[in-house]
């Protein structure tokens, strides 16, 4: 008599979301939390930051899955120091003076985030 073989969740990347595809009828992927039913592509669906908790929980209940979501290697390119403007050095300045303990009031386009990288060197 043959062996009946479940066979495997494929798990996919799909526009912010895993795709839960090829599913064993005696799964109810609705009863894994933040997973639900997307007509629009007739499959399950949950958000990709919940990728490593779906995973976990289909090893929980000893479901075989196929992880295809590839997370590409992205090469961190070399930091070129940020010039400040004066007003900003002057923030920047006080802001180590408060023990790094602050809030930056900047007017809109004034280079807060410029700021804030500076800080992070």
């Amino acid at each position: 008599m043959p062996v009946a073989r479940l066979s495997s969740v494929r798990l996919l990347f799909d526009r912010g979301t895993t795709l839960l595809r090829d599913l064993d009828p005696s799964l109810d992927p609705s009863a894994i939390p933040g997973v639900l039913w997307d007509p629009r592509v007739q499959a399950y669906r949950t958000p990709a930051y919940r990728h490593q908790a779906l995973r976990r929980e289909l090893t929980r209940r000893a479901v075989p899955f196929s992880d295809e979501v590839r997370v590409p290697h992205l090469p961190l390119g070399s930091w070129s120091p940020i010039e400040l403007r004066p007003y900003q050095e002057a923030a920047l300045w006080a802001w180590e003076l408060a023990q790094r303990r602050a809030v930056v009031v900047l007017p809109t386009g004034s280079g807060k985030t410029r700021l804030a990288l500076a800080a992070m060197a």
